[in-house]
């Protein structure tokens, strides 16, 4: 069976949930342009990433499977996510007779002629040609259109905490530390990555009151728009909390992470804490508190540049592109 979209992406805790949940919300809005497209997931997952995909857009999930356009969506390298596999894009192409590139890094990557992309890292990229699309107005993120009936206030006394694949019980228990030293009557919401198994015996907060933990939640939209601040390490979920307008302190626990990260402070859209492992608690309280402090301006800066269309027009982009090959 040829597919009308391969998906070609990968979920484990060397590099996270983001990219295939990337993939399946796009899945979902492409679904939602054209119910009759066959469209597949192609790649290696965690079986906790399995069970939230599932819940995300129930996906067809094969080790290989061809396809007019195939989605090329991976991090090949996690310490370097400009460096992506040239053998990896050669089984893509082959595969499919349109590859479109999801970008990690911050400029224009050298592609295989008739490879089309899409990036929204902060940098500024060398040209633009033909089949290349880039900025953070593509910047995977979606907000939702509901009235001020169904507004949830945002309550300062609320941090919400997401540290993705690479989050460890020492690193989740510093950030939760630092955060009750600022106030230890704060409600700590704090997120487990389904590709992570950090044993929760291990987390010491019986000390604390109001801390949470949440798993497999496919729609953070509450938390996003309810907590006075969001501290997160920095990919694509980050993205989606400053669509929201959500205050944010990102670390990093990795060093581009925290070079990312810099950027987006250059850009007053948060701030950024530096490298988690080598934070005192004392230090990345600091960092919170000063995000705590320019809250207000946050939120308005990032709603200022994040409409909420960035799925949307990926979207468009691959729908245009499917149109043109089928």
């Amino acid at each position: 069976m040829i597919y009308d979209i391969i998906f070609f992406t990968h979920a484990n805790n060397r590099i996270g949930f983001g990219h295939a949940s990337r993939c399946a919300q796009l899945c979902r809005i492409l679904k939602s342009i054209d119910e009759s497209l066959s469209i597949a997931f192609v790649g290696v997952f965690a079986d906790g990433s399995k069970e939230l995909l599932k819940q995300l857009c129930d996906p067809v999930i094969l080790g290989d499977a061809q396809g007019l356009i195939g989605i090329y969506d991976r991090m090949d390298d996690p310490e370097f996510p400009h460096i992506w596999s040239s053998s990896k894009m050669e089984q893509l192409k082959r595969a499919c007779r349109k590859v479109i590139f999801f970008a990690n890094g911050t400029c224009k990557p050298k592609l295989p002629r008739g490879v089309a992309c899409i990036g929204y890292k902060p940098g500024v990229p060398e040209t633009y040609a033909k089949d290349f699309y880039w900025g953070l107005s593509f910047a995977p993120v979606h907000k939702d259109a509901e009235n001020d009936a169904n507004h949830v206030r945002r309550d300062h006394s609320r941090v919400f905490v997401a540290l993705g694949g690479g989050a460890t019980a020492t690193s989740t228990m510093k950030v939760i530390n630092a955060c009750k030293l600022n106030n230890k009557n704060h409600h700590v919401d704090v997120l487990l990555s389904p590709v992570n198994k950090i044993d929760l015996k291990a987390l010491e907060t019986t000390q604390f009151s109001d801390v949470e933990f949440h798993k497999n939640v496919p729609d953070l939209t509450h938390f996003f728009k309810a907590a006075g601040l969001v501290v997160a390490s920095y990919g694509h979920l980050a993205y989606e909390a400053m669509a929201y307008g959500s205050p944010i302190c990102l670390v990093g626990q990795k060093q581009f992470q925290t070079e990312y990260a810099k950027k987006l402070e250059e850009k007053r859209l948060c701030v950024s804490a530096g490298i988690l492992d080598k934070l005192t608690e004392v230090q990345l309280a600091k960092a919170i508190e000063s995000a705590q402090k320019m809250s207000n301006d946050l939120s308005l800066n990032t709603a200022a540049i994040f409409d909420g269309g960035g799925f949307n027009r990926i979207a468009e982009v691959i729908y245009n592109q499917y149109s043109g090959v089928k």
